[in-house]
């Protein structure tokens, strides 16, 4: 049965145990021309492991969070190949939505949200 009480609304858009956030201006320009829709639900992932990183302070040596976590992590994520994981991801960095760190051979870059001017 269909429930459409405002209260119940309300809860559904607050409730992010059970629900990811989109930014709004991803869904806007300029993002938008730039970002196809496996970009954007890659940043909605990386958003929600970027909070779940920040309560498990997970912090390199200048305290900025980051995720750690490897193209092939990702990609199951997605559901996706690498390839099309990568692809995302250059999408991402291309307009600063996320820089990208090596760590070392066979660690996982070092994932880190930028600012996005709102």
């Amino acid at each position: 049965k269909l429930n459409t009480k405002k209260e119940d609304l309300k809860n559904l858009m607050t409730d992010t145990e059970n629900y990811y956030y989109i930014p709004r201006i991803l869904l806007t320009e300029p993002y938008r021309e730039n970002l196809s829709n496996e970009a954007i639900i890659l940043y909605t992932y990386l958003l929600d492991l970027y909070l779940k990183a920040e309560q498990n302070e997970q912090v390199d040596s200048n305290n900025n969070v980051y995720i750690a976590m490897t193209r092939e992590e990702l990609s199951n994520l997605l559901n996706v190949g690498t390839y099309k994981t990568v692809k995302c991801l250059k999408e991402l960095v291309d307009i600063d939505l996320i820089e990208e760190k090596n760590i070392g051979q066979g660690k996982p870059k070092r994932i880190y949200l930028l600012e996005v001017d709102l």
